[in-house]
């Protein structure tokens, strides 16, 4: 049975004969990277699934079908008929045999069922902050991301940071008519919402642990004193020796009322786990950090300068981190955040800079051809390939479905450029796609 569908592309319902492809694409590696989900999951453990979803009112899955033929998967989990809220994921399991707009009706038929068809009012999703490209596609898309207040999940034997989003009917329905402008899709308005079922689901989140930071306060005293002659911290320190109490009383009070610096509380639920501080003033910020001795090696480290990084409103602040050469946990935390190094005389030296304002509106004008490449190479494809401009869209494996409605959602919310699917789609090099932001 077809539920909804746009042009050659469609959801319908998930039948028993189509769960070994089901399973083949949700261990795949490309995949499973991007889910919450932490073990390979068995051929028993997908049967059951299939038969939890299998007429429950409050989950709805589907087939992803271009003239037919699966290609792949979009989940309505949680979904509750009173309170008009669901949560939801999707992918393309047939990256390779897929036509290339594939990724960008996916996105949009998703959003639009949820609103025009089920009659939803909230719609909520969770996505790794390490995954900049769907956070960005979501952003472009209408969903709003509390990037202060996160989760996390374990992920491969490590914690990773989540952020929830959320994307209102009334945010989309004001958001859609342009989206559907750019990509150029033709908004049937007069279709009935269907209401299948009045019985309620709700928001869960078990899997998920709230973490966040706080500012520190006078009660913090103990546990830092604890924390920072933890012996571990002493050897990492730049001065080893022991902090007696009448150092650290002094020293903490001062910090909490000096304007120029900011201790922060990385809390997990309501546990205390780590402290990350923040000092200097201007364009120039020192940034340290300690996890609790029970939890690490878990991820926290990349957590809390993830969470650091969002409390910096600025524009163009540069983080500044030093690690003695002998501390390659810190060292490997700068690095996957891509801090650039520098080795001194007795410690490597880590700088990023946190660039709110390009994060808003990037003058595509002033934007130079290698400017443009490295933002090609580096957001939008992600690949180790060499690129010129005139290197051709379609020898390159990473231009896909997903690929293309990036572009357009980067033109859109990084250059300020509506760019229509036609035009990115028609495009045969990198000098083609510039002169799209022109």
């Amino acid at each position: 049975m077809i539920y909804f569908s746009m042009g050659a592309y469609a959801f319908r319902e998930i039948r028993e004969d189509d769960l070994p492809l089901l399973l083949e694409w949700r261990n795949s590696p490309f995949i499973h990277a991007k889910m919450l989900t932490n073990h390979k999951i068995t051929w028993e453990e997908h049967l059951n699934w299939f038969r939890r979803i299998s007429g429950a009112p409050t989950r709805l899955h589907f087939m992803f079908t271009c003239n037919g033929q699966p290609i792949g998967y979009k989940g309505y989990s949680d979904v509750d008929f009173e309170a008009r809220t669901c949560s939801g994921g999707s992918y393309i399991g047939e990256l390779d045999n897929c036509p290339k707009d594939a990724g960008i009706y996916l996105f949009f038929m998703s959003v639009e069922y949820a609103f025009t068809k089920l009659g939803m009012e909230r719609f909520e999703i969770d996505v790794f902050a390490s995954n900049k490209k769907a956070l960005r596609l979501d952003s472009f898309m209408g969903y709003e991301f509390d990037k202060i207040n996160g989760y996390c999940v374990t992920k491969d034997g490590k914690q990773k940071l989540v952020y929830h989003g959320v994307l209102t009917k009334e945010k989309w329905m004001t958001r859609r008519v342009d989206v559907a402008e750019m990509l150029q899709f033709d908004l049937d308005d007069g279709a009935p919402n269907v209401i299948a079922s009045t019985m309620g689901g709700g928001r869960r989140r078990q899997h998920l642990k709230k973490i966040f930071l706080r500012r520190a306060v006078p009660e913090d005293l103990m546990i830092l004193y604890r924390w920072v002659n933890e012996p571990s911290v002493r050897a990492n320190s730049f001065h080893s020796e022991p902090v007696s109490f009448e150092e650290h009383h002094g020293w903490f009070f001062e910090k909490l009322n000096d304007p120029n610096e900011a201790i922060y509380i990385l809390m997990l639920e309501d546990n205390p786990i780590g402290q990350v501080r923040l000092s200097g003033r201007q364009e120039r910020l020192m940034v340290s950090y300690s996890i609790d001795v029970k939890h690490r090696r878990q991820g926290f480290g990349t957590i809390i300068l993830q969470l650091i990084e969002e409390r910096i409103f600025d524009e163009d602040i540069t983080l500044i981190g030093r690690v003695k050469k002998n501390n390659v946990a810190s060292q490997a935390v700068f690095r996957r955040l891509d801090y650039v190094e520098c080795e001194l005389d007795d410690c490597f030296e880590y700088r990023k800079v946190v660039n709110r304002r390009s994060k808003i509106i990037l003058e595509a004008d002033n934007m130079n051809e290698q400017e443009f490449l490295t933002k090609m190479k580096e957001d939008i494809l992600d690949t180790e390939d060499k690129l010129t401009m005139g290197t051709a869209l379609d020898e390159l494996e990473d231009w896909d479905s997903l690929a293309i409605v990036d572009f357009i959602a980067m033109a859109n919310s990084v250059c300020g450029k509506k760019v229509k699917r036609t035009d990115v789609t028609g495009a045969k090099t990198f000098a083609d796609l510039y002169a799209l932001l022109k």
